[in-house]
């Protein structure tokens, strides 16, 4: 990570701990993320998921130290944990059980593309302004794909209780 190296000064103590501030809420609010989804929806969970993941930007941009991004990654990682199971439960729910496992295979081959592509355009956005620029510019993005995803929800909401009144 740039901002951790380049300016926060990271030794390799400091991006062990980052590690571990972001991988430790993933594994224990995973099963919480989930109780949500059942209770609120996958949508709408996906939404403030992806909320929290472009406060976290942002927040991690406003980092003065190694301290201040590590507390700010815990919310990176339960953010995490809520992005990745919207998604496995959205395929899950939505893919036939007898191609099942096709659709797991484009999912993921989908998914590292992704992975690949956006660290590039991010490397991009830097070559022409500057790291904090960078991360306001990714934060905005993922907070309009949050107020997006939550349309969707209201929008899906709205046409399942018109199909509901219809005699």
């Amino acid at each position: 990570n740039i901002l951790m190296v380049q300016y926060l000064k990271a030794n390799e103590l400091w991006l062990a701990i980052s590690y571990i501030t972001n991988v430790l809420p993933i594994a224990l609010t995973s099963r919480w993320w989930g109780k949500q989804i059942n209770r609120y929806g996958n949508m709408r969970v996906m939404a403030g998921a992806a909320a929290g993941m472009g406060v976290y930007c942002f927040l991690a941009s406003l980092s003065p130290n190694m301290f201040f991004y590590c507390l700010f990654n815990l919310i990176g990682g339960f953010c995490t944990a809520g992005i990745n199971n919207c998604l496995l439960t959205g395929l899950l729910e939505n893919t036939p059980d007898k191609e099942r496992v096709l659709y797991i295979g484009v999912y993921n081959t989908f998914m590292n593309i992704s992975l690949a592509v956006s660290p590039l355009l991010a490397h991009r956005i830097l070559l022409s302004t500057d790291i904090y620029r960078t991360m306001w510019i990714t934060s905005v993005l993922r907070i309009a794909a949050a107020a997006l995803l939550y349309l969707a929800y209201v929008l899906q909401n709205r046409k399942n209780k018109k199909a509901a009144e219809t005699p």
